[in-house]
């Protein structure tokens, strides 16, 4: 397995980001080790309005993933608010919808991704 992996910036604002990378990195690498399979790991980066924790690449898909360092029952929707339910029973509202910040990521994405492919892939 070729694992590469490209990072934008470092991870020295939010180090809960670089122990979940990590900590992904490791899970990607065990389990994939005997495959042929590539797989590229672009952490860190920005795409016109979006900023993208972790873009995993591989010959069957596509995976954003949004680092978070929150602990408790995560509840969400498409439209509505986002709330963090601590063990306690804190409720904490969450400052953005998660869903809708996935949304906007993977769209500004695939418009770069879109140019590239049409600029660069040659197809036969």
């Amino acid at each position: 397995m070729v694992v590469k992996v490209f990072c934008g910036e470092e991870f020295s604002r939010h180090e809960h980001e670089y122990e979940q990378f990590k900590e992904m990195y490791g899970i990607i690498n065990d389990k994939y080790a005997n495959s042929e399979e590539p797989i590229y790991i672009l952490a860190n980066f920005h795409l016109s309005n979006a900023q993208i924790d972790v873009l995993i690449l591989t010959e069957k898909g596509t995976a954003i993933l949004e680092l978070k360092s929150y602990t408790g029952k995560i509840i969400g929707s498409e439209d509505g608010p986002w709330t963090v339910i601590s063990e306690n029973g804190k409720e904490e509202k969450l400052p953005k919808n998660l869903f809708r910040q996935l949304q906007d990521q993977k769209f500004a994405f695939l418009e770069k991704f879109s140019k590239i492919e049409k600029n660069r892939i040659v197809r036969v």
